[in-house]
C-alpha cells in the first residue's frame, strides 16, 4: 500500500520533522534495490556454512552463516548439486533485495564445496566424545500404561499441541504436566535444566521433552553437554521428540527413546485406546478361562473326595458285615 504524501505533510506538521527527511517504507526499498543494482553486488562471492538446508522440484534453498551473521540463499536447477547442512562453501551470485517482504537474499548460480562447518566439527566431536562416555546408553523403559506424563516444551507452541493432542486421543485418562520452557536461546539451557529436574521430581511416571523443527542453530540447547548430564541423571524415563526425523540431537541420543516428531514421541509414550481395550479383552478372556479351569478343577476334586468317601463307607460296611458274620459264627 503506497504512503499518501498528506501523510508525509501531517507527519512533519505533527512531529516538526522537515519533510526532506521523511520517507516511505516504498522509497527505502526501492533504494536499497536502486543501491544494489548499482554496486558491485550483483557478482558476489560468499563463503559461509549451509544451514535449513530443503528442496523443492530441482532447486535448493538454503541459509549460509558465519559466526556473527546468516544470508538466505536460492539455488535454481540445482539438479546434481550435493549439499548438506553443516558444509562450508563458496556461493557465487548475485545479492536480490525482495521490496515485498523487505527481505535480502543471495541468487546462487554457483557452487564449490571447502568442507564440514565449524560448528558440525564441534557437534559431532562432542557427540563422539559423550558416547564413548556412555551418555547414550540409558536402560530405562517408560511404563506401558503411563498415569502421569510431564511435558517439557514452549509454551503454546506447536511442538506441545501435537503432544497433548496425541496423548489425549490415543489416551485420554493419562493426567499431563506442562513444563514451559524456552527452546533456544541462551537461557534455554538453564530453563531445561530446571525443568527437567522439576519434572523428575514430581509424580510424573514418564517425561517427554520436545520441540518443533528448525535449522542446526535453534537445536543449540539440545545438542550440549549440561542437557546430556541433567537428562543422564534422572530417575524418571525420557522420551524426546525434538525436531524432524533427520534432526538427531545430543538430548534425543540420550533419552531412553528418541521419537523422531513430537507426535512421534507422544505415541511412544502411550498405547492407542483401542490396543488398551484389545488388552482388557484379552485379560477378561484369559482370566474367564482361568475361572473355568479352576471350577473344573474344584468340581474334579469334589468328585474325587465324594469318591473317596463313598469307598470309605462302602469299606467300613464291609468290615461291619464281616465281624457281623464273624461274631455269629462263634456265638453258634
Amino acid at each position: 500500500m503506497s504512503v499518501d504524501s498528506s501523510i508525509v505533510t501531517e507527519a512533519h506538521e505533527q512531529y516538526d520533522i522537515p519533510v526532506d527527511r521523511i520517507t516511505t517504507v516504498s522509497a527505502i526499498a526501492q533504494t536499497i534495490d536502486q543501491q544494489l543494482q548499482a554496486g558491485n553486488l550483483q557478482a558476489a562471492h560468499v563463503v559461509g556454512e549451509v544451514t535449513n538446508l530443503r528442496e523443492w522440484r530441482d532447486h535448493l534453498f538454503f541459509s549460509m552463516k558465519d559466526e556473527q551473521a546468516k544470508l538466505n540463499v536460492v539455488l535454481f536447477n540445482a539438479d546434481g548439486i550435493d549439499l548438506e547442512d553443516g558444509e562450508t562453501i563458496l556461493a557465487r551470485g548475485s545479492i536480490d533485495f525482495y521490496q515485498e517482504e523487505g527481505k535480502t537474499s543471495l541468487k546462487a548460480n554457483t557452487i564449490f564445496p571447502l568442507g564440514e562447518g565449524t560448528y558440525y566439527k564441534k557437534l559431532r566431536k562432542r557427540k563422539k566424545k559423550l558416547r564413548n562416555e556412555g551418555y547414550f546408553t540409558s536402560e530405562r523403559q517408560p511404563p506401558e500404561l503411563p498415569e502421569h506424563i510431564a511435558i517439557i516444551a514452549g509454551e503454546d507452541s506447536d511442538a506441545l499441541h501435537d503432544v497433548k493432542d496425541t496423548i489425549w486421543a490415543r489416551a485420554p485418562w493419562v493426567d499431563l504436566h506442562f513444563y514451559p520452557v524456552s527452546v533456544q536461546g541462551d537461557q534455554a539451557i538453564e530453563e531445561l535444566q530446571k525443568a527437567i529436574n522439576q519434572a523428575d521430581k514430581s509424580t510424573a511416571d514418564t517425561i517427554i521433552i520436545t520441540r518443533g523443527g528448525g535449522d542446526i542453530e535453534a537445536f543449540k540447547p539440545f545438542n550440549t553437554k549440561e542437557i546430556a548430564e541433567t537428562i543422564d541423571n534422572t530417575t524418571t524415563p525420557i522420551i524426546s521428540g525434538i525436531g524432524h526425523r533427520d534432526d538427531e540431537t545430543i538430548a534425543g541420543l540420550t533419552a531412553d527413546i528418541r521419537g523422531f516428531t513430537p507426535t512421534d514421541a507422544g505415541e511412544k509414550a502411550t498405547k492407542d485406546r483401542e490396543s488398551v481395550i484389545e488388552q482388557i479383552e484379552t485379560l477378561e478372556k484369559d482370566l474367564d478361562s482361568a475361572l473355568k479351569s479352576l471350577k473344573e478343577q474344584q468340581q474334579h476334586e469334589q468328585e474325587l473326595a465324594k469318591q473317596q468317601r463313598q469307598k470309605r463307607i462302602y469299606q467300613a460296611a464291609l468290615i461291619a458285615i464281616i465281624l457281623i458274620i464273624l461274631l455269629g459264627g462263634i456265638l453258634l
